[in-house]
């Protein structure tokens, strides 16, 4: 089988194409290697997206969003695209368990944590060290929990584990980048912020992480890094790139807006309406 178009990645951008081109009547195939919702699963509260006067939770957001889909038959295929590739006649979406035949595809891959590094960070990984809040687990129990970085999304990260019953703590490498209104947050909610420090090197004493900052060892039990994100990138050698098309933070860099990402994910849908139009049209 040979689809219209397949969308890789199904955050905001890719599940607004899916549903874009599925409505226009396009046969698509959509992937996503984790939970449909993207770093939406992160966000402890989306206060800016239109239609929720008092803000929603990202999982009920992303929870919602995969309703929609579900609503319109479309069934995201749980595997992760390795390469996208070309034979004579069409467009090669590569997984681990095969290959997917399109004519077209709109790469909706978003964006990868940045490592902090911080001596030891590598051994600690996925244990007491990660990358994004949905992957610690889900009940703090009074734990302590070193936030890496001071922007918008170490504030969330640190007032989200709060809220989960962890003792949050962030460390900025220079003063708090974040919004006004997520530092007065996180203030009012007793939430430490060391600033202009930045941690060397971590090492495992007992049953404890002990975190080397510029002047001080800080003990806790895990590490959330939010030091950063860039593109998520697939390798492609499809030679037709008229064929592919990106959206989201994949194309425009870490935006965190979920309005700009579902616009690009229907102007990539639009776009490729056009071109599977043509093509039909040619054929005939």
């Amino acid at each position: 089988m040979t689809y219209d178009c397949a969308i890789v990645g199904a955050g905001p951008a890719g599940i607004a194409a899916a549903v874009q081109l599925k409505r226009s009547g396009a046969g698509i195939a959509l992937f996503e290697c984790r939970e449909v919702g993207g770093l939406m699963r992160n966000a402890l509260l989306v206060e800016n997206y239109l239609g929720f006067p008092a803000g929603v939770d990202g999982n009920k957001l992303a929870t919602l969003f995969m309703e929609q889909l579900e609503s319109l038959s479309i069934l995201p295929f749980h595997e992760e695209v390795i390469a996208i590739a070309e034979d004579a006649e069409s467009l090669l979406i590569r997984t681990a368990n095969g290959s997917h035949r399109c004519a077209n595809a709109i790469i909706a891959t978003g964006t990868t944590p940045r490592r902090a590094c911080i001596d030891g960070e590598e051994q600690l990984e996925g244990r007491s060290l990660f990358y994004e809040i949905r992957d610690m687990p889900e009940d703090g129990r009074g734990r302590a929990a070193l936030v890496v970085g001071g922007g918008d999304i170490g504030f969330d990260y640190a007032l989200h584990l709060q809220k989960r019953g962890y003792k949050p703590l962030i460390v900025a490498r220079s003063g708090p980048r974040c919004a006004p209104l997520l530092r007065r947050r996180a203030s009012e909610c007793g939430i430490r912020c060391i600033e202009k420090s930045l941690p060397k090197a971590v090492r495992q004493t007992g049953g404890m992480l002990e975190v080397s900052l510029d002047d001080e060892l800080v003990p806790t039990d895990y590490i959330l890094v939010a030091a950063g994100r860039k593109p998520r990138l697939v390798p492609i050698s499809a030679r037709n790139r008229a064929a592919v098309s990106f959206a989201g933070d994949v194309r425009n860099g870490l935006k965190r807006h979920i309005h700009i990402a579902s616009g690009d994910g229907v102007r990539a849908a639009i776009k490729m309406l056009c071109r599977i139009s043509k093509l039909s049209n040619a054929s005939n």
